[in-house]
């Protein structure tokens, strides 16, 4: 081989790679959703205009890394030269030893494993110290209204609520003053997107009706590996869910797990058995 062979540089591709992630299965069995590399700074962006990951922090990702959250945080912590902290499977007292162990200054999971912590006992919470959380971020199913207002008790006004999904990536996320103002809430659209509330026929819904969500981002998924996709309107995607907006702007979100026989409210189902004194952990999983 020779020297000019060895220093020359490979041309570059014609296309860029792929990332394909798990859904989250809320409409059946886990398929793969594919999509294309940013083009832009935008994605990033987007997400620190509403949650503000510092640089130079400490992330633990209690989400796992397979799904769009946790994968969403190992690239962010990348780009903002962050220390990620790791576990192999979740675990309440470990995630809070973690916390004080390497002061970790973000945590990312899904609202069921907040709601584990949050039920540890009360001589165990005090046990760690976790005052050098600045952010608490979650996504990957529905925050309700009881538990965010747990949350902002026990960490401060430190959460951030995400809601998106594998196809779409994010529609909106609520900081600390949306979920203060109004528990529950998805929040607005960050920087870069736009998210409209479509009736059947494809119109605008009034503010305060119920209509289907569509977002419009860069990171809009290509397709599921098996085949097929989502309703796309006017380059906005369908996140399959139900929602309606107040008079602030804020999205409020009515999750729709299918099943042969039809839709299923799984929000409302959800806030039913909340109601019942000796429920601790609720989901809805449609067959």
């Amino acid at each position: 081989m020779t020297r000019a062979a060895r220093t020359s540089e490979p041309p570059p591709s014609e296309r860029t790679g792929r990332i394909t992630t798990l859904t989250s299965g809320t409409t059946g069995a886990h398929r793969g959703a594919s999509r294309g590399q940013p083009r832009t700074a935008d994605p990033v962006v987007a997400v620190l205009s509403r949650i503000p990951l510092r640089a130079g922090g400490t992330t633990l990702i209690a989400s796992p890394i397979f799904h769009s959250w946790g994968l969403a945080h190992l690239g962010l912590g990348a780009i903002l030269s962050s220390t990620l902290v790791l576990q192999r499977w979740f675990d309440a007292e470990a995630a809070l030893a973690a916390i004080e162990r390497h002061r970790v200054s973000a945590l990312a999971g899904v609202p069921v494993m907040l709601r584990q912590i949050l039920e540890l006992p009360p001589a165990t919470l005090a046990r760690y110290d976790t005052s050098s959380l600045e952010v608490v971020a979650v996504s990957g199913s529905a925050l309700s209204g009881e538990l965010a207002t747990e949350l902002v008790v026990a960490f401060g006004d430190i959460l951030f609520n995400l809601y998106g999904s594998a196809e779409v990536a994010w529609a909106t996320i609520a900081t600390p003053e949306d979920l203060r103002a109004a528990p529950g809430t998805a929040g607005r659209p960050p920087f870069g997107t736009t998210v409209r509330l479509l009736d059947e026929a494809g119109q605008d819904v009034a503010a305060g009706s119920t209509g289907r969500i569509f977002v419009a981002n860069e990171m809009l998924f290509e397709g599921y590996t098996g085949g097929g996709g989502k309703d796309v309107v006017e380059g906005m995607m369908a996140t399959g869910d139900l929602g309606q907006v107040d008079a602030e702007g804020r999205l409020f979100v009515d999750i729709l797990p299918r099943n042969p026989t039809g839709k299923v409210v799984k929000g409302q189902l959800e806030v039913a058995a909340a109601s019942k004194p000796r429920s601790r952990t609720r989901a809805v999983r449609s067959r």
